[in-house]
């Protein structure tokens, strides 16, 4: 197989891929959709077109909050906690990108293709790890569907309001202890 046959085949299954994206009901489309906003937000910041990069890093970080706040669980708290340790912001741009890559690729592939095996990742009893989302599969509309108060949709924008404003400045320890508080409530 030369270059260009496997070029073509590359982006055969990417356009597949978009075009199965699209076609997903509206809480997986939104999951997805918000993993690629953060991929575009790393390469637009990335490539210097903006200014420095390093400039923008909790802008980076509130965009991979959005991508996977809802069903974030403990193993990818964990990781995410893991950028209060880095002192270096490129390591913790990298570390970032690295993160959503990885669990992207995982979760990605579950929501696309097994949607109903999501609780089998690391969601306790459904709950994302903060208690604020709890996701369920429907089997009748083959989507993901979320309740708890206060959540109007999964969404990148829905997201992005559900977050206490300044959420981009906390760590993920005071982002946590947050929403321990507020599930008291």
């Amino acid at each position: 197989m030369n270059m260009e046959t496997e070029t073509v085949i590359n982006m055969d299954n990417e356009d597949w891929l978009r075009d199965y994206e699209t076609k997903l009901p509206k809480n997986r489309k939104h999951l997805i959709e918000s993993m690629e906003i953060f991929n575009q937000n790393y390469q637009v910041m990335n490539s210097g077109q903006i200014g420095e990069p390093m400039f923008y890093i909790p802008h980076l970080v509130s965009s991979f909050l959005c991508a996977f706040f809802p069903i974030m669980g403990v193993h990818l708290f964990n990781d995410f906690k893991k950028l209060s340790s880095i002192k270096y912001k490129r390591v913790k741009m990298q570390h970032l990108n690295s993160l959503n890559l990885s669990y992207q690729d995982h979760l990605g592939g579950i929501i696309n293709f097994r949607p109903e095996d999501i609780f089998k990742y690391d969601l306790d009893d459904g709950w994302n790890y903060f208690g604020t989302h709890r996701c369920s599969y429907n089997l009748k509309t083959n989507d993901l569907d979320f309740v708890s108060k206060n959540v109007k949709g999964v969404s990148y924008e829905n997201t992005l309001q559900f977050l206490p404003e300044g959420f981009y400045k906390m760590t993920p320890s005071k982002l946590e202890k947050y929403f321990k508080k507020q599930n008291k409530k």
